[in-house]
């Protein structure tokens, strides 16, 4: 039995050691689920599962009283003001991927989900897109010849993911998602007021829209985002090195000539355990035909064994995301429990190769690390530009595992603790992605924000204050004072 006492979050973060969620009735929840029944769902409906499902199924015990799903821009502030009146808490839904569960509550509120929400409308060098839409949507409408910087998961919602900063296989080449965002449609938290934010028009609002993460100063009903101009085609070229002298040999070359990686070129590396030694898989993903004969390309292909070298070649950018998501696990909700924990690194020294190599990992699904990388386009803007700061990072490194169990949960979360402290002791990591927020994470507010979180916080102050009694706030928004207490969970 979880002693509660023990935990720096509630006992059911961790499925399989939860206490059992207990649906319970509210008069505010009652009269508000009554002012939006026709356009609720309520546990007991075909629809209210699905409608609930987490990508992480460490929440999945969560039970909102119902789910709201309006249809336009009216609805959400009718949701919004009905839950502001009733001072009824509630989560707001784009796609579901929140790791630490924030898009979802239990029975004391209710989740607005944007899932109805999926228009997409393209003009000549944009495309505006409603913040229920997933990267999917988006990609499946995209012509050949149009990209948009989006996510590598296509399931992913639009809301989140661009409010996070949001990066992907393009944003070395064509800067963050939110660089290229051009308009933003937010409701405020309390439903009074839509409200259009850009560089010209609510500037600073525009500018904490951009890297301040979800759920902080309204709703998104929307956003503009540039498009650009497609290449003829995209290559995919996925070395698998097979024994810990080639694992290490790689790590290094791509160490000693990380800063000097053209924009075009986009290397994410991961690391698992086999029989005997960790493992580095490296994809390197370009669109030009003369990046084929960049020397670190050429290093790789000498050491890797031919027949763990696979290239494609892809005419459609749609294609080549749904292959690279699905290599990746990235395209399906977790079957089971997951752990991420991640930071920044603005360097990647080749002493940080042999460190790397020596970890003692554990096995599948327990544990791997990826590196994605970024930089590139992403580091031509300020750490003030926007309000995600973290411009110089080469890659941001996160450890991901899968748990059943308490002994599982015990491995996972210990081998990412050990992970980060090992790269933070070394002086290497710089920062964490709100996009993959960790309850976990001490002083979260500079490792999310850093230099930008002061005005982040008068923002806040203005647009939707932390002690406004209002029904959007959660236990890391900007301007809370949630700290962990201990940085391990016990067991009684």
């Amino acid at each position: 039995m979880l002693n509660q006492r023990n935990w720096i979050v509630p006992g059911r973060f961790l499925l399989g050691c939860l206490h059992r969620a207990r649906l319970y009735g509210c008069d505010n929840v009652s009269k508000c689920l009554q002012e939006l029944s026709d356009i609720s769902i309520t546990p007991g409906s075909e629809e209210y599962n699905s409608k609930t499902r987490m990508y992480n199924p460490a929440f999945a015990q969560e039970h909102p009283a119902f789910v709201a799903l309006p249809n336009s821009v009216d609805e959400v502030q009718k949701c919004l003001k009905s839950a502001n009146f009733y001072k009824v808490p509630l989560a707001v839904r784009s796609g579901g991927h929140c790791f630490s569960g924030y898009s979802t509550i239990d029975s004391r509120g209710f989740v607005l989900s944007l899932n109805k929400l999926k228009a997409i409308k393209w003009s000549d060098n944009s495309v505006k897109v409603q913040g229920g839409a997933s990267w999917r949507d988006v990609y499946n409408q995209m012509d050949n010849d149009v990209l948009v910087v989006g996510g590598c998961c296509p399931t992913v919602g639009i809301g989140g993911y661009v409010l996070g900063g949001g990066y992907g296989l393009l944003s070395r080449r064509f800067g963050l998602a939110s660089d290229n965002a051009l308009s933003m449609t937010m409701i405020t938290a309390d439903g009074e007021n839509v409200v259009k934010a850009s560089p010209k028009e609510n500037s600073d609002l525009f500018w904490g829209l951009c890297g301040g993460g979800g759920g902080n100063f309204g709703v998104l009903f929307d956003v503009e985002f540039k498009t650009h101009t497609a290449p003829p085609s995209f290559t995919w070229s996925s070395f698998s090195f097979h024994n810990s002298q080639q694992s290490e040999q790689a790590l290094k070359l791509i160490a000693d000539c990380v800063h000097m990686i053209p924009d075009g070129l986009n290397i994410d590396m991961l690391i698992h355990k086999l029989p005997g030694y960790n493992q580095l898989v490296v994809d390197a993903v370009y669109s030009n035909d003369e990046m084929e004969q960049f020397p670190l390309l050429k290093q790789l292909r000498k050491i890797v064994d031919t027949k763990y070298l696979d290239i494609k070649h892809y005419d459609k950018y749609k294609v080549l995301s749904e292959e690279y998501a699905l290599r990746h696990g990235y395209v399906h909700f977790e079957g089971k429990p997951v752990y991420m924990k991640g930071s920044f690194l603005d360097d990647f020294p080749p002493q940080l190769a042999d460190i790397l190599i020596e970890l003692d990992l554990p096995n599948n699904p327990l544990g791997i690390i990826e590196f994605v990388h970024v930089g590139g386009q992403i580091a031509t803007k300020t750490s003030s530009f926007s309000a995600y700061p973290h411009r110089q990072a080469q890659y941001n490194c996160y450890t991901y595992g899968q748990f059943r169990n308490k002994s599982d949960w015990g491995t996972v979360f210990n081998f990412a603790t050990e992970v980060h402290s090992v790269l933070a002791a070394g002086g290497y990591t710089k920062g964490s992605y709100v996009n993959y927020i960790d309850l976990f994470l001490g002083n979260w507010q500079e490792e999310y924000y850093g230099d930008n979180y002061a005005r982040l916080c008068d923002l806040k102050r203005e647009w939707n204050p932390v002690d406004n009694g209002g029904p959007l706030h959660f236990k890391q928004e900007i301007g809370s004072t949630y700290e962990p207490t201990i940085l391990e969970p016990k067991y009684s």
